[in-house]
């Protein structure tokens, strides 16, 4: 509903990101950094939802931290991914960051629909 209230602000930020990040990473590459830097931006409101906005904003804090590692070089950041990974997945999912994700696929379609993603995609 935020989407509709706010002409899909978050959604065309997401684009953009996607978009840049395409440009110099493989597509897998930069869907990834650009749902940490969502997350870091946004508390996902599926995660408040369902426990709690300080859960959220943790979440959000530890996609921060995440993309931090990038500057201390590939390897880091990949073990940063995996380990939030890991802490979302555990405790039943209670921690899955849904809203982000379908923030993602909503920018996905609006770089399909403007035609900004060339194929063929390299994903990783």
């Amino acid at each position: 509903a935020r989407q509709f209230t706010n002409g899909f602000a978050e959604v065309f930020w997401t684009a953009e990101r996607i978009a840049g990040h395409a440009a110099e990473l493989p597509l897998g590459e930069a869907i990834v950094r650009s749902y940490l830097e969502l997350l870091a931006k946004h508390a996902d409101s599926l995660i408040a939802r369902k426990s709690g906005l300080a859960a959220a904003n943790e979440v959000s804090q530890r996609a921060a931290s995440v993309l931090d590692q990038l500057q201390h070089g590939s390897e880091t950041f990949a073990v940063a991914c995996a380990d939030l990974d890991f802490y979302l997945r555990a405790d039943g999912n209670c921690r899955n960051p849904g809203t982000s994700a379908d923030l993602i696929a909503a920018a996905l379609f609006v770089l399909l629909r403007d035609r900004r993603l060339n194929w063929p995609v390299r994903f990783y």
